[in-house]
């Protein structure tokens, strides 16, 4: 009994499992092991305005708070990257970490939100221009042979100056992607060995921009898929299109999605280097088929689709498209749930896959839905968004 009291012998000693007790009751407070240290680089797009991921309040919008909560919380470094004509760092904010209690995580992590969104409203353009390539080799460049390297982007992908325009027109959907890619190989060479790029928001145009059709958005996945790629990173998308940000200031750009210009890269990569560049291939054949009445899979006009359809199928043959998938597409419908969405998306695919059949096509089609997340989607635009999507490639 002496060993657990205070006497003569010395003071009292608590029994190790009272120690292990008291210890594990510390622990609810905040003992978990410390987090890596993380090098990110976060690169705000001119189109929709470093105001567009903040809310009428300043505050970080929900696809932005999901993209770096995990970054936020925990040590290292965040380097906000405005992408306008002359793409720029703004501010490498040191995070703040805390592994003491809760609390004091909490504190830690608003303090760098609160930091984030700051350097977002200074990250104002400084040329109403947009180059994501160049933005791009920036972020690499930053975050490169750091500790756990990130880049990530909001940005729609669209660029008015640089390597590579994407303005003035329709981007030709016969345009090889890759090819365009590896000329512009040269600007991001090895900037992103070991890099993952996540990317939010391409094609996510705002007015007074025109919509961004699956078609444009599937090249310019490609486009920068091979950019990235090429200089020994990976890039992965979310789709989600972003909103509930300020409107874009008056000076924004108008992008009108038309077809690529090719410009002269200077230094040009050497011949040793090039690769070699594939067949060009055509991905999305048509997303304007046809339109649909609303919560139904039958024709908006009836006459016109049937027309439509009879000149597209005798171009579907197995020799020249051995497969292709039809990708049914709806509107964002208040009424309706995600599921009857989607399976009013999939009738719609059948059903064109069906009358293309009928009219002679011989390619083996593979039918489908994505209900109103289809790539191409446009707020406020119901009509337009009742739609079908024909690819030679799968539709992602």
């Amino acid at each position: 009994m002496s060993a657990s009291r205070s006497g003569p012998r010395g003071p009292m000693r608590m029994p190790a499992a009272a120690l292990a007790a008291l210890f594990a009751l510390t622990c609810l407070t905040g003992c978990d092991d410390d987090p890596p240290a993380r090098t990110v680089a976060v690169v705000v797009g001119r189109h929709a305005g470093a105001e567009g991921l903040l809310d009428s309040q300043g505050k970080a919008i929900t696809p932005l708070s999901s993209a770096v909560d995990g970054i936020l919380s925990g040590p290292g470094t965040v380097t906000v990257i405005a992408n306008d004509g002359r793409p720029r760092v703004v501010k490498t904010i040191e995070l703040a970490y805390a592994g003491g209690s809760r609390t004091q995580r909490d504190d830690a992590y608003a303090k760098n939100k609160k930091a984030l969104e700051t350097a977002l409203l200074e990250a104002r353009p400084v040329v109403a221009q947009a180059d994501p390539t160049a933005a791009l080799k920036l972020a690499g460049d930053a975050v490169r042979g750091k500790e756990n390297p990130e880049v990530i982007a909001f940005d729609n992908g669209l660029s008015t100056t640089g390597t590579v325009l994407m303005q003035l027109g329709l981007i030709d959907l016969g345009t090889d992607a890759v090819d365009l890619a590896r000329q512009s190989k040269g600007m991001l060479l090895d900037s992103f060995s070991g890099i993952v790029v996540q990317w939010h928001g391409l094609c996510s145009v705002v007015e007074p921009q025109p919509g961004c059709s699956a078609g444009v958005q599937q090249q310019l996945k490609t486009y920068y898929t091979t950019l990235v790629a090429d200089a020994d990173g990976r890039i992965e998308f979310d789709d989600a299109p972003l909103g509930g940000g300020v409107p874009p200031a008056d000076d924004a750009p108008v992008v009108d999605i038309v077809r690529w210009q090719q410009r002269r890269l200077t230094p040009s990569v050497p011949a040793s280097t090039a690769t070699p560049t594939p067949n060009p291939i055509v991905k999305v054949l048509t997303e304007d088929l046809v339109r649909f009445q609303p919560r139904s899979d039958e024709y908006a006009d009836r006459p016109a689709a049937e027309r439509a359809i009879a000149e597209l199928a005798p171009k579907l043959g197995e020799d020249r498209y051995p497969r292709v998938w039809v990708v049914g597409c709806t509107a964002k419908d208040p009424t309706a749930t995600e599921d009857e969405m989607m399976s009013r998306s999939i009738s719609r695919g059948k059903k064109i896959a069906a009358d293309l059949q009928a009219h002679g096509a011989t390619s083996q089609f593979l039918p489908g839905g994505r209900g109103w997340r289809c790539p191409g989607f446009r707020e406020n635009e119901d009509a337009a968004n009742r739609r079908v999507i024909v690819s030679s490639e799968p539709i992602p």
